[in-house]
């Protein structure tokens, strides 16, 4: 099983285990202040990363000023939401920890293809 295909299986899963698991992570939460604190602040930075990828997909009926603002717009918050990723990743990566889930968290996000894409960005290497 991989580690993205896990973490799904996780969150639509509600069997004990699974509760037990998550439970694990909110008892390591708060004993590590410093954790919750700084996937806290992280976290509070991302936009609605949902929106943002509708947005990229969507083809306007007219090419006006407007629909070209609003492109220019989308695509300077998706690049702030990429750059998030790195703070995520430092954070996540930060803590030592036994809980399996956490884990799986630190494995898919350092093997994200966000990272891939956010290094294009920054230099210079995607054509809009």
């Amino acid at each position: 099983m991989t580690e993205l295909s896990l973490l799904f299986y996780w969150a639509c899963n509600t069997d004990v285990e699974t509760i037990n698991t998550r439970l694990d992570i909110v008892e390591e939460l708060t004993l590590k202040e410093d954790l919750f604190q700084g996937l806290r602040a992280v976290l509070g930075r991302f936009l609605d990363v949902d929106h943002l990828l509708s947005m990229c997909v969507q083809v306007p009926k007219e090419e006006t000023l407007k629909t070209a603002d609003n492109w220019i717009t989308t695509i300077i918050y998706l690049k702030h939401t990429l750059e998030e990723v790195e703070a995520l990743r430092m954070v996540l990566c930060a803590t030592e920890t036994d809980n399996v889930l956490l884990k799986s968290y630190q494995t898919v996000i350092i093997l994200s293809p966000l990272l891939y894409v956010r290094c294009k960005l920054v230099f210079g290497l995607f054509s809009f």
